[in-house]
């Protein structure tokens, strides 16, 4: 027979750890983005599931309620469900000030050459921006679930920058990143759902038919972006 242990890894969940605390063992697992606690309390027979996103509660089946295995198979169905259809979902990444941080290079340069009024214009200056915080990761986890493509307009009088931003996605999100790219200046025209960018307008966002999430480094950064797609698209409670 098997044990609980097993029979929750075989439902799908990741189990983690378990702890043995008086009359109860819970068991922490995972389930894509979730975290899972799965506590079994010996003296009623009684099981309680919890799942976490970000460290807050997004659903629980409250004291006292027994949650067979069968019901777990059933929600990590639901989940695998979702998976399924986050494929079909196009999501459209900005680059400049979005994965790269385009201004602290930028207002850098103009400090200390500020006869150059188009810094931009230089050679290396799109190969050697930096990433932004939690970009490369976010990035990867979002190309996991949907299909991600970075959608970044030209510096067009720039004919360097090209080569330049093909070389920094290659270098930090890899070939199949690289491969994917869109370089181009109307992002209008570009078919998809979502579209992550640090401008409202001026590059055709205000015209994109999908969802324009506006990103900010300080109030609106990918923590942030992840947590708005993860509710509208990955909560298996609703």
């Amino acid at each position: 027979m098997k044990t609980l242990r097993e029979r929750l890894e075989s439902t799908g969940l990741d189990v983690l750890y378990d702890q043995h605390i008086d009359d109860n063992i819970t068991y922490t697992c995972v389930l894509g983005v979730y975290n899972v606690e799965f506590k079994h309390l010996y003296t009623s027979d009684d099981s309680i599931l919890t799942f976490f996103y970000n460290n807050k509660i997004v659903y629980s089946t409250g004291g006292n309620i027994n949650i067979t295995i069968s019901d777990l198979e059933k929600l990590n169905n639901k989940y695998s469900r979702f998976e399924k259809l986050l494929k079909d979902i196009i999501v459209f990444v900005d680059m400049d000030g979005v994965l790269a941080d385009f201004y602290t290079l930028y207002l850098k340069m103009l400090e200390q050459e500020p006869e150059i009024k188009y810094p931009q214009s230089q050679w290396g200056f799109f190969r050697n921006l930096e990433p932004i915080k939690d970009a490369i990761d976010t990035y990867k986890w979002l190309n996991s679930v949907c299909r991600t493509h970075i959608l970044t307009a030209p510096s067009y009088m720039n004919p360097l920058c090209y080569t330049e931003k093909r070389d920094w996605v290659g270098t930090y999100l890899g070939m199949d990143a690289a491969n994917k790219m869109i370089i181009c200046g109307y992002k209008n025209l570009c078919k998809g759902d979502y579209l992550v960018d640090d401008n409202y307008t001026g590059k055709g966002q205000d015209l994109f038919e999908g969802v324009l999430l506006h990103f900010h480094q300080e109030t609106n950064n990918w923590k942030h972006i992840k947590d708005k797609l993860v509710n509208t698209h990955l909560n298996i409670f609703e």
